[in-house]
């Protein structure tokens, strides 16, 4: 209420049915967070689908100017039985009734056709996804996304042929990236044409493995 009462939010809901990443990616917090909870229990929790629910129409019954959820899971298609469930229960229990449709962050390589028509038909209208490089040597051997070109393509693919929206997130900058590798990037999110692509450039959060790889390379010191 307090955030609601001073402009923190006002038409669109922020909420996380999970919490945690199980990759590595080394530009992320993630990987480091890892380490840290070690022995401290699961590291990726994910919330039972109905209370999850429960929650969007406590809010928005409460919040009558809400007109969209954004899910600001790192993965929300981690899962795929409990997504399969979540978007039941959302299409029932919120589009269905107050027609109030959601956003959320997907991996391209844990979609499919069948996950891509369920976020359609039960009221996603906009994912993003993280592409992050278009040079595969980048993207897996510097970024440990453990990713290839024909998982992001399908994905793209799947969300083309149910018609649903996609933002692509893409970084250029990493310690050793060409210029052609960079172009890669472009010529990726060419291919598999986003709805939209939001290019950033790379920057080395402290603690992270990529981080630590660029100051050790010379990129970065502890001056600058």
């Amino acid at each position: 209420s307090v955030f609601y009462e001073y402009g923190a939010f006002k038409d669109r809901l922020y909420i996380m049915a999970s919490r945690g990443c199980p990759y590595k990616c080394t530009y992320c917090f993630n990987h480091n967070y890892q380490r840290l909870y070690k022995g401290k229990g699961n590291f990726v929790r994910f919330r039972k689908p109905e209370k999850v629910i429960d929650e969007v129409t406590h809010f928005k019954e409460k919040y009558p100017s809400i007109k969209e959820v954004f899910f600001y899971d790192d993965n929300f298609t981690l899962k795929k039985i409990w997504t399969l469930e979540l978007c039941r229960q959302y299409k029932e229990r919120v589009f269905d009734v107050y027609k109030m449709p959601f956003k959320c962050l997907v991996r391209a390589d844990q979609i499919d056709i069948e996950i891509a028509r369920a976020l359609k038909e039960s009221g996603c209208i906009y994912v993003d996804m993280g592409l992050e490089s278009g040079d595969e040597y980048i993207r897996n051997e510097i970024l440990k996304r453990n990713m290839m070109d024909d998982e992001i393509i399908k994905a793209a693919n799947c969300f083309h042929e149910v018609g649903l929206d996609f933002t692509t997130l893409n970084m250029v900058g990493f310690p050793g990236e060409t210029p052609e590798q960079m172009i890669k990037t472009i010529t990726l999110n060419q291919k598999i044409k986003p709805t939209a692509a939001l290019m950033t450039t790379f920057f080395p959060f402290p603690k992270t493995d990529l981080a630590e790889r660029s100051v050790r390379e010379g990129y970065i010191n502890e001056k600058n």
